[in-house]
Parts: structure tokens; sequence; C-alpha cells
């Protein structure tokens, strides 16, 4: 397997709204004398990806680079007129940039360039300008449209953490006050197998966080579909947590009904009613929980990469 450090993104220089696949782009790079498609990767209009030259092999798309690079062309990239222009779809803009960072994870990529910044630098100041540009492709800031979706990302898990917040704040005194009821409400022996079914519950709890840290750190990096992918761990350990906390009234209210009789028979029913109502806050803390972890990691995962890129540079 041969070495690859870059990422380069290119456009295929055809007009907005007409859309091609990478058989026609292999087309033309053989009418050109190339040995089949250039790039390895193509995404249509509609966000679909398309393989083109296997990746092991060294690609033909920008001179000087082809065999430390892996080449990304999305179809696109002049407006009506002919001009250069940023003529990227919702859904190109979308499967790119999971492409990217899957890529980056699997071969260990730092750099990520569009084909314009590979062009000399005349004037040695370390920066490729515009008027250095040998080509305008891909028509867009690579750079730029990177760091803007890690900072998306953050901003979508921070907003979906402030509501979870008031929420928790705003119902303590309802958990309080449930408590005392709960305490007043059972026997000695009752009591006392509350506090282990709440112990037990507690040590599931944390095996369901540390699993859902664990799948996020894997996450992160590789981002098949990211926000889609958090959503669905979010909501299968949230299933996971109600069935574990209904299997607990379930089991608890067996265990009262051998213990107890006549008029405590009342008291557990007003317990398990009381109880009923606080699950849904309950809830909602193990949300917020799960939502901070999320905001943690996210930072440390951005904060590497930085990191990684200052100590590259």
């Amino acid at each position: 397997m041969r070495k690859i450090d870059s990422i380069i993104v290119h456009c295929s220089a055809t007009k907005a709204g007409l859309d091609f696949n990478a058989s026609d782009i292999d087309r033309w790079h053989r009418e050109r004398g190339f040995d089949g498609i250039g790039y390895h990767y193509v995404i249509r209009l509609n966000g679909m990806l398309e393989k083109g030259r296997d990746i092991a092999l060294v690609g033909a798309h920008c001179k000087g680079w082809n065999e430390r690079s892996i080449g990304i062309c999305y179809i696109g990239g002049l407006a009506a007129d002919g001009n250069p222009a940023d003529t990227r779809t919702t859904a190109q803009k979308r499967v790119l940039y999971q492409l990217i960072m899957d890529l980056q994870k699997e071969y260990d990529i730092l750099q990520v360039l569009g084909h314009r910044d590979t062009s000399p630098d005349m004037n040695g100041n370390g920066v490729i300008e515009p008027y250095e540009y040998i080509k305008y492709c891909p028509c867009f800031d690579v750079k730029e449209f990177m760091k803007s979706g890690r900072e998306l990302l953050f901003i979508l898990l921070i907003n979906l953490a402030i509501p979870l917040l008031s929420s928790c704040q705003s119902t303590k005194k309802i958990i309080s006050d449930s408590h005392i009821t709960q305490e007043d409400s059972v026997s000695t022996v009752i009591r006392g197998k509350n506090m282990v079914n709440k112990k037990t519950a507690s040590e599931e709890m944390s095996t369901l966080i540390t699993e859902l840290k664990e799948e996020t750190t894997i996450l992160l990096p590789v981002n098949d579909s990211l926000m889609m992918k958090q959503g669905i761990i979010i909501r299968n350990v949230t299933q996971r947590i109600q069935e574990k906390e209904t299997k607990g009234f379930n089991s608890e209210t067996l265990a009262k009904e051998d213990f107890l009789s006549g008029q405590y028979k009342v008291k557990v029913r007003k317990e398990e009613e009381a109880k009923k109502e606080t699950a849904s806050v309950k809830l909602r803390n193990g949300w917020w929980n799960l939502c901070r972890i999320l905001c943690i990691i996210i930072i440390s995962f951005a904060c590497y990469i930085r990191f990684r890129r200052k100590k590259r540079t």
C-alpha cells in the first residue's frame, strides 16, 4: 500500500445543474490519454458517492501530488455563464465532509487541500494567493469548509444541551418532594429493598454512560453520517434506560405485594404513581448527562486536531 498523507478536492469543471457520474469522467480521462479515471471518488449532484480509481493505485488528478494523495471530485464548479463558482448542493457538501473525515481516520491524514492550494508560492510568503492559482478548482476554500463543519457540529450539540439543562433545573423541587413521599409511604423492609434497587439502577446507568462514551469516541472521527449516528446512539441508550426503569418498577411492585397487606397496599399504589410521574424527570436528567459527555468529547477532539496540525506545521 502506498503512503498517503493528503486529500485533494477537485471539481469536474461542469456547469451548475448538469449531473455526470464516474463513468463519464472515466471516458473523458481516457480520451485525454489517461489510464482510466484519475480521481478516487466522485460526488454527484444528489450526494451519491461513486468510487473511481482504487485507492491503492496512484491517482492522476494533481501533478506532483498523485503518489501521496487521494483525489475527490464533486460534479460542478462552473456557473451557468461558465465562470468558476461554488455550485455544490447541500447533499454534496454533507457527503464531502463525511467522506473526508472517514478517510482522515482510516489513513491518518492531516492535510486536506483544494487543487488550487497546490499551486506554486511565487512570492514565497507561505500563502497561496488567488493570483497564484494555476486553476480555480475546486472553486471554494477547502480549509474554511472543514473548519466551519466542526464548528457547526459543536454549535448543534450546545443547542441540544441548553434546553435539557433548563428542564433539569426546573424539576429539582419535584424530585425532592417525590422522594419525601416515597420514604414516608413504605415500611423499613421495603425501604431497605429500595436502597438496593436504587444502587443497582445507578450501576446500570453508569454502565450505559460508559458504553455511550466508547461509541462516541469511535464515532467522532468517522462520520458516516455524524449527526444521524449521534441521534441513533442517544435514542438507543434512552430506550435502554426506559426499559430498565420499567423493569425496576415491575419487580419492585411484586416485592411490595409480597410484603404489604391491607392499608399498606394503598400507600404502595400511591408511591408507584408518584414514581411514574417523576420517571420523565429522571430521563431528562439522564439526557443532560449524556449531552454533557458528548460536549466534553467534542471539545477534546477539536483541541486534539488543532494540536496535531500545529505540531505538523
